[in-house]
């Protein structure tokens, strides 16, 4: 199977793009695909959204951590209220789409019981990469690079390798996660500490 893992950094603060809805006006600074084939790690940039896109449209399985309603519309420069239906695809291939997407954070809320389409921070919230991998996994976020809100101040800055950076580190934990999941079935609820059923 062509699994691959993935996550984008946007080009644009949400101030400036115009609040989290407008993914359509964020723009891809960095993205990094980490294909389980090879067992290697791409890197994209702006000019290289039209590759993207392909390379997704081309694995069997995607998997990220919102990636459905965040890194997808971003990619298609579509308003996340729109997502998927704007996207210019046959009804067969958006299906195909959904059954091949693994967004880890959409599983998450569906086995806590919640509508992954109605988000609420009272129920949905607190639920990071960060946060999640330290339950699950362990793993220190002591170790990052930046926050995801200072990615696209640093891309504008030109601090393209730093961004890369970290964004490859958020795609190596979002594989982890989904090589536990994969494993045994479930991952950990930071706020609880209870296993959430994949």
């Amino acid at each position: 199977m062509d699994s691959i893992v993935f996550d984008i950094e946007i080009s644009r603060t949400v101030a400036e793009a115009g609040g989290w809805d407008a993914t359509h006006r964020m723009g891809v600074g960095v993205a990094c695909v980490w294909e389980d084939r090879g067992e290697r790690m791409r890197i994209y940039g702006p000019d290289d959204v039209p590759a993207l896109r392909d390379r997704i449209l081309s694995a069997d399985r995607i998997t990220g951590l919102n990636s459905w309603l965040f890194d997808f519309p971003v990619l298609w420069e579509i308003n996340k209220k729109h997502w998927p239906a704007a996207v210019p695809w046959t009804d067969v291939q958006k299906t195909r789409m959904a059954e091949r997407s693994n967004d880890l954070l959409r599983r998450m809320w569906k086995g806590l019981g919640l509508n992954p389409d109605q988000f609420s921070p009272q129920t949905h919230g607190g639920l990071t990469l960060e946060r999640v991998a330290a339950a699950t996994l362990g793993s220190s976020s002591a170790l990052k690079l930046m926050e995801g809100k200072d990615a696209p101040i640093a891309f504008q800055r030109g601090e393209i390798q730093k961004v890369a950076n970290y964004c490859a580190d958020d795609v190596a934990l979002t594989r982890d996660l989904m090589r536990f999941c994969d494993a045994y079935g479930y991952l950990i609820n930071p706020k609880t500490g209870d296993k959430v059923k994949m």
